[in-house]
């Protein structure tokens, strides 16, 4: 069986491990070389973490950079609260253990129609 590092023309688990972003060196030890020794760090309170839960607003939205509520059909809190929830989701691979991803979560179903479906992530178009 061919190894993964034979697709490669650099050996990057070196560089990956060199990186100033604690996050990157964590997965890279966990999810690359499978180290489950590693001394766990909490991914919750790394800086840039911080910075995002920091723009969560009391009801579970995120801050939204422009001065839109809705427009044309454009819910732009819940847009962004998408966009935050998939990169904590994407990138630090945080869930509804976490307090504020599962508050978000709760946010974007309280924007649920009776129908089922989410309205305002692209305009009036339905996401199921």
């Amino acid at each position: 069986m061919k190894s993964y590092l034979q697709c490669f023309k650099y050996d990057p688990i070196k560089p990956l491990l060199q990186s100033p972003q604690p996050a990157l060196h964590y997965f890279t030890h966990t999810e690359i070389l499978e180290n489950t020794s590693i001394s766990s760090i909490d991914i919750r309170n790394l800086a840039e973490v911080q910075q995002i839960f920091r723009k969560q607003q009391n009801n579970g939205s995120f801050h939204i950079p422009v001065k839109q509520k809705q427009t044309n059909g454009v819910n732009y809190a819940l847009l962004e609260t998408y966009r935050n929830l998939r990169y904590l989701v994407d990138q630090y691979q945080l869930n509804n253990t976490e307090p504020s991803v599962k508050h978000a979560c709760e946010y974007i179903w309280s924007c649920q129609t009776e129908e089922g479906d989410i309205r305002g992530l692209l305009a009036n178009q339905y996401t199921p």
